[in-house]
């Protein structure tokens, strides 16, 4: 006989102390559905719990835990692991309030639980033994509950689950570079767009989905010392990802209050950069903790070679080695170069990339592949010489076929290279959405008597004694005003000189933005050039050329020229980036007849990078340095007309080898735009669905929350006076801005974006499902349709699974809550009248009247439950057997297609069709585990 799984009867008591101890039993108040935990471990700052219902472990600050202690009282039963019930008759604690339980057992003896042996999942009082008992909530709160259930469901079964959450623009390629990264069993990916495409939103966007999905609880994040503040803020304002910076300084602060401690285990989110983690017992205690996720931004900056691997670069691979997933931000495979590209490949995957020079002769195979699939894409009318072609590479198709499924089967080609799982790069020529450049130059006349000055990175690097640019630079932002002007120079101390010569003589609000300023004072620079009544001109050295965004702004002054083509690059696109809606005008001053009018001409007419980006420049600059560093030392006139001649020579070609069949290839497998607009698509949908508001506002209000307008598609919610418990999930004490919109989030930073991935709604969910309230009820209400004294049992069901949270066994329940209304004969009503119709005219009634009609139907309500039961009993089977084959189908699906790529691609191991083999085995069996659980009840009396 199917068992349904009711809950025993318990009556439970939580009561915050602020004093923890091995073995003590508590609930996570943010993560209801973990059940009840175990203190493992503690130390002077951190507690961690183990929630062995999930199999998940916290670890908690002791100063705000959101964590209350379980405690049972007299006379209320509890279950232990065993699933033995016990009653209680006496509780003993002993000196560090560890708990013993003292009654007698389902046989009426006596028996002894120790707190530790309770079971592990959240007891609820059954809602059939709180109705029986006159135990009623209001009505109201009974929709809520099943709302929220109803709501559950929508989040686990949702296909963008973890997408929809973040504050950003619906970017078609970010949101399917981030969906098919972080579906993967382990997400290990190059992240290499070409600059301003957004790499940094989308590995959050990976850590975000996997986060939300039960898949990662731990990640460290290693980025360049500068960017610190700039990521910190961006994963906690738009992924609601609270991160800690981790210093020596930080690390020595733990350690002198908690000797013998590792560091690394006091938060599970951390932020920090590479020279702490060069410290080789900083390295030992990192790699000793069990991480989920590594992310390293500005991957292309380790150090490798074959012979001789960098400090920063053993590092990285000595943490990917011990870290299942592992995202890098890096450059354009262009810009890396093939020796440096494989040693970015090789900390992904060490045993497929373990070859230099193998690696070169697969590259070089590639390339008949990706000539094919120039020609299929190319192809107007394929004819049955091209289908043959296709054959080698196992693919049978007809010219009909073909035609129709161009794409299609270029990415079958695409699926044969050995990197395509690995690296996703796009390029702007692929991808709508991007600003133009417009170049403004200004041949300026230099005092012939002037000395030029020489020159290493950077062409006029330094201010001449009678520099021209000055006056023009002063001109130009009395000229613009009120635009923002940003100005990138190679030197820190020119930068200076400039704010300051400006500042003092010529009154202008400006700001300067360098490596020797530290982070908090770059973070209030750039900030106060964001301000509409801040800086008018921020001047910036080389490193406001990584990483920092500024958007906003649409004037770029170029006050010298990097000689590297990547570093010009680099800054323009601090401006030109996804989201910049704006012309970027590009301004650059240059002097007649001197290396900088060369060097000008070299990157508007060779590399054309003010104009556009230029995915050569990298490997165009590599072959002509030294002609081109002569070409400016020398800068007569046909020198460097023959000069510029060559390059625009040595471009065109190098553009055409990129573009013929390989670059069409990456760009495809780094990005299918129909499958991106049904993301988009399914985001939208949700954002806009009307029905996450009215709940929330449900909510608030049941929990006695204040909630007021604060201005258009914004509200501000408050904690009321009368607030049901200490706390609501991200509400602040002084009130939350909130809105539902995500237009208006983005333009308001300090407003909360609601959605169905928001901390704050899941939270509201858990608190609405996690308690009693709403799981038992009486309503009088009228209807036109059903005589006076027409009762019924209203039975909501929930699907009940212990499954491990990174295993998503909830997805495959289609029916997430089953409604059953059955009338007095036993007749399931449910299809003739919906929940809605049946409390649209409630009236009231007090609970004396309630109880004593509840205590007159009692006979017949345990009839009607247990007719209930046994109709939940008999559809187990099927219920279990629908969620099997939804799973079977999903999986199998994604077996199968990476079998078949496995005959012809390397890159495809055998452990990866294993892990998928065995989490589906292991599905299969959590799904035939799954029971139904009686979760609410209403007893309906139709009146006049």
């Amino acid at each position: 006989m199917i068992r349904v799984l009711l809950r025993p009867i318990f009556f439970t008591r939580f009561h915050r102390v602020s004093v923890f101890y091995p073995g003590q039993r508590w609930i996570s108040d943010a993560e209801i559905e973990f059940g009840i935990g175990t203190v493992l471990t503690i130390d002077k700052r951190t507690v961690t719990i183990l929630y062995r219902a999930v199999m998940e472990t916290r670890v908690y600050s002791i100063q705000n835990a959101p964590l209350t202690r379980v405690r049972f009282d007299i006379g209320n039963q509890i279950q232990d692991l065993d699933g033995q019930q016990l009653t209680i008759q006496e509780i003993e604690k002993d000196q560090h309030d560890l708990i013993t339980y003292i009654g007698v057992d389902e046989d009426r003896q006596t028996a002894v639980l120790p707190e530790a042996r309770i079971d592990h999942h959240l007891p609820v009082r059954d809602p059939d033994k709180r109705l029986l008992a006159g135990q009623i909530d209001n009505p109201r709160w009974f929709t809520l509950r099943l709302q929220a259930r109803q709501f559950e469901g929508l989040i686990w079964q949702s296909p963008v689950r973890g997408l929809q959450g973040a504050r950003m623009e619906l970017v078609p390629h970010q949101l399917y570079i981030a969906n098919e990264v972080a579906s993967r069993e382990h997400a290990r990916a190059l992240l290499a767009d070409e600059v301003g495409l957004g790499k940094t939103i989308e590995a959050c966007l990976i850590l975000h989905r996997r986060m939300i999905q039960g898949q990662c609880s731990r990640a460290l994040i290693i980025v360049p010392h500068s960017l610190i503040n700039q990521w910190l803020v961006e994963l906690l304002r738009r992924f609601n990802l609270a991160f800690s910076i981790y210093d020596e300084e930080r690390c020595l602060d733990i350690e002198s209050s908690e000797p013998n401690v590792n560091p690394f285990e006091y938060a599970q989110l951390i932020l920090t950069s590479l020279p702490l983690l060069q410290v080789p017992s900083r390295l030992a205690q990192a790699t000793s903790i069990d991480w989920d996720m590594l992310i390293v931004d500005e991957a292309h900056h380790l150090h490798w070679t074959e012979e001789r691997p960098g400090d920063d670069y053993m590092v990285v691979e000595t943490l990917a080695k011990h870290i299942p997933s592992v995202l890098l931000l890096t450059a354009t495979p262009e810009q890396l170069g093939l020796e440096s590209h494989f040693a970015r490949l090789k900390l992904l995957d060490p045993e497929r990339f373990s070859n230099l020079h193998q690696f070169r002769e697969e590259e070089k195979s590639f390339e008949p592949v990706a000539n094919m699939a120039e020609t299929i894409l190319e192809a107007d009318q394929p004819d049955a010489d091209l289908v043959a072609q296709l054959a080698p590479y196992g693919i049978e198709s007809t010219p009909e076929a073909l035609h129709a499924r161009k794409t299609e089967i270029a990415r079958q080609l695409i699926d044969l290279h050995g990197t395509s799982r690995l690296l996703f790069r796009n390029t702007r020529q692929h991808i709508r959405g991007f600003p133009q450049r417009k170049l403004l130059d200004y041949p300026l006349q230099a005092n012939n008597n002037v000395s030029v000055p020489g020159f290493t990175d950077a062409i006029f690097d330094q201010l001449l004694s009678d520099d021209p640019r000055i006056p023009w630079l002063i001109g130009l932002v009395r000229q613009l005003r009120p635009e923002k002007l940003l100005v990138i120079c190679s030197q820190a101390q020119l930068a200076i000189t400039l704010q300051d010569r400006l500042y003092r003589n010529e009154g202008i609000r400006c700001g300067v933005f360098h490596e020797d300023m530290t982070i908090v004072q770059r973070d209030r620079s750039a900030a106060w050039f964001a301000e509409a009544d801040g800086a008018e001109i921020l001047f910036c050295s080389e490193i406001g050329s990584e990483g920092r965004n500024f958007q906003f702004a649409h004037h770029l002054i170029l006050f010298d020229l990097p000689l590297n083509p990547d570093l010009l690059e680099q800054r323009i696109g601090r401006l030109d980036r996804i989201g910049q809606h704006e012309t970027i005008h590009i301004h650059v001053p240059w002097i007649q007849h001197t290396a900088y009018e060369t060097l000008f001409h070299w990157h508007r007419d060779v590399t054309g990078l003010f104009k556009r980006t230029n995915p050569v420049a990298a490997e165009l600059f590599e072959e002509v340095q030294l002609e081109l560093r002569r070409a400016l030392l020398t800068p007569q006139e046909q020198n460097t007309a023959a000069f510029l001649e060559k390059g625009k020579s040595l471009n065109d070609k190098l553009q055409a080898k990129i573009k013929h069949g390989r670059e069409r290839l990456l760009s495809l497998s780094s990005f299918n735009e129909a499958h991106a607009g049904k993301i988009v698509n399914s985001i939208d949908q949700l954002d806009h669905d009307k029905i996450l508001q009215p709940f929330m506002e449900q909510v608030f209000d049941l929990f006695g929350l204040d909630l007021d307008e604060h201005s258009l598609q914004r509200q501000v919610v408050r904690p009321g006076d009368h607030m049901l418990g200490a706390h609501f999930p991200h509400i602040q004490d002084d009130g939350t801005l909130i809105t539902y919109d995500r237009q208006t989030a983005l333009i308001h930073e300090d407003t909360q974006f609601l959605n169905w991935d928001h901390p704050m709604v899941t939270g509201a969910i858990d608190l609405v499902t996690g308690g009693e309230s709403g799981n038992s009820c009486l309503s009088v209400v009228k209807h036109d349709r059903l005589p006076t004294g027409t009762s019924f049992l209203e039975l909501l069901y929930v699907i009940e699974s212990h499954a491990p949270a990174d295993l998503p066994v909830r997805r495959f329940f289609t029916r997430p809550v089953i409604r059953l209304l059955l009338d007095i004969n036993g007749n399931d009503r449910n299809s003739d009248h919906s929940h809605e119709s049946l409390t649209t005219i409630a009236m009231e009634i007090n609970q004396a009247v309630a109880q004593q009609a509840i205590k007159s139907q009692a006979s017949q309500i345990q009839i009607l439950l247990n007719k209930g039961n046994q109709l939940m009993s008999e559809s187990l089977i099927q219920i279990r057997s629908d969620a099997t084959q939804e799973m079977e189908r999903s999986l199998n699906a994604e077996i199968t297609r990476l079998k078949v790529l496995q005959e012809n691609n390397p890159a495809i191991q055998e452990s990866d069709i294993r892990q998928l083999e065995q989490q589906q085995q292991a599905m299969r069996q959590h799904i035939q585990k799954v029971g139904i659980r009686l979760d609410a009840i209403r007893l309906i009396v139709i009146s006049d």
